[in-house]
């Protein structure tokens, strides 16, 4: 049997989807690689030789059960056994650099390497360390779909996908969708009290801030209030989401005609310039 060795920042279902139905997998007997659907030992059944497929997802260690029905089901209807590679999301990033250099990395993978580290991600491609998914996806309506959203072509090389990309969100419109995600929770009873509106721009909700400060909403007597405060510093880009959206999901955006990753973008100067006065008038803390 063959092996395919796919890394993405993925569902876990669509890509074991696209993995077994590929006929590609482990193999005891020969150890290499291919993507090619056709070379499948039974093309009336992919699924007539048995395929041990090392799956790796954050937490997989504690949570994955073996005998979890959904896990059942879908080892018996495709006839493979999946064993889990454990990774946290303290280490996902140095596990996966080891495996990679020990020519060890599991069949199917989790990361953020395409939006985080794309340079290690074009290293992977061209060390062959990961394979290219099959080109016409038409026999998977669904995967299709998800490959043919136009910010897909960002991550692909020569023309070919290496990754299943995570959908967060079903359109590139909707990235706040999620409450976490994209919404800044505001005291509405320190707004009312000090006559505040629901700010409209930026400049208003850095006067909300000010006034949180200067004004005393809590009514203390004392100069301790802070404008806003998160628990960790990845809540920082909903701040800023209004005005660069692709700063707030870490995406991508496309910018005379090429798709370049939100940091090279030069609307992240203008989110620097926010950041810096909310810090330097110290209306904002952690």
């Amino acid at each position: 049997m063959k092996r395919m060795k796919l890394f993405a920042s993925i569902g876990l279902s669509a890509v074991l989807i696209a993995t077994l139905l590929s006929g590609c997998g482990s193999s005891k007997s020969n150890g290499g690689s291919s993507n090619d659907p056709s070379k499948a030992v039974d093309p009336s059944n992919p699924y007539a030789e048995h395929m041990d497929i090392s799956l790796s997802w954050w937490g997989i260690g504690v949570g994955f059960e073996p005998h979890d029905e959904v896990v059942q089901k879908i080892e018996k209807d495709f006839n493979v056994t999946l064993k889990p590679v454990d990774i946290g999301w303290d280490n996902y990033k140095e596990k996966s650099q080891v495996w990679a250099a020990a020519g060890q990395l599991p069949d199917i993978i989790t990361h953020s390497i395409t939006s985080d580290t794309p340079a290690v991600y074009n290293e992977w491609v061209n060390q062959q360390l990961i394979h290219a998914l099959p080109e016409d996806m038409s026999s998977y309506p669904n995967l299709k779909k998800v490959f043919d959203v136009e910010g897909v072509d960002g991550i692909k090389r020569d023309g070919k996908l290496y990754a299943i990309p995570r959908m967060t969100f079903p359109t590139d419109d909707m990235w706040a969708v999620w409450a976490v995600d994209g919404a800044v929770f505001v005291r509405k009873d320190w707004m009312e009290k000090l006559g505040i509106s629901d700010p409209q721009n930026f400049d208003e909700f850095k006067a909300m801030l000010k006034a949180f400060v200067e004004q005393d909403p809590d009514g203390n007597k004392k100069n301790d209030t802070t404008g806003i405060v998160m628990n960790t510093f990845g809540y920082f880009k909903n701040v800023f989401a209004a005005t660069f959206p692709e700063f707030g999901n870490k995406g991508w955006v496309k910018e005379d005609g090429k798709w370049i990753p939100f940091y090279a973008s030069p609307k992240m100067d203008e989110v620097l310039r926010q950041a810096r006065a909310l810090y330097k008038e110290k209306w904002i803390g952690s």
